[in-house]
């Protein structure tokens, strides 16, 4: 009798334990949620076009997604008008939204806000969000000037080959 209970007490407790281990690795395991990469995030200030290239997944299926951009001072700008949606057949739809398994790829051209010197070289970041405005997910993206290379931050000159220098002329100095 001693003996079946100590076996039943032992079965138990181990039991209990691989059930708790279960649980406790089952709720540690987040559940992926939406994702977006910036295939170039770090990209010349142009006033005539800066394309910013957004993939994501994770997204519900068949949803149409905003993109909106802080501007410095406060303000934020829907980037809808400045985007086009990359469709799988090769066509531009006039709006983000997500395919049957929850992705989405699109180009957004900031350039009119560089032009507008509403933005120029740093950082900014990207919300893409629900038709109720909600985040969902952001990305950020840096903007540099090439023209002020000797000036670059660290997060620039470390990504970007910064431009050749004239060589000095052969009579220079003579």
């Amino acid at each position: 009798m001693k003996r079946k209970s100590i076996i039943l007490f032992v079965l138990v407790a181990v039991s209990c334990l691989v059930l708790g281990v279960n649980a406790a690795i089952g709720a540690a395991v987040p559940t992926p949620g939406p994702h977006v990469t910036l295939l170039n995030p770090i990209s010349k200030a142009d006033a005539k076009s800066t394309l910013l290239t957004l993939v994501g997944s994770g997204f519900q299926p068949k949803t149409t997604l905003n993109l909106v951009m802080e501007i410095p001072g406060g303000s934020t700008t829907d980037l809808s008008w400045f985007t086009q949606p990359i469709d799988p057949k090769g066509l531009v739809s006039a709006t983000v939204t997500t395919n049957e398994v929850g992705a989405f790829a699109a180009v957004v051209d900031v350039g009119t806000f560089v032009s507008k010197k509403m933005i120029g070289s740093g950082l900014y970041q990207i919300d893409v969000k629900d038709a109720d405005y909600n985040t969902l997910a952001t990305i950020p993206f840096g903007l540099y000037d090439p023209a002020k290379s000797d000036g670059w931050p660290n997060w620039v000159s470390a990504n970007v080959p910064a431009p050749p220098q004239p060589s000095p002329s052969p009579t220079a100095g003579k």
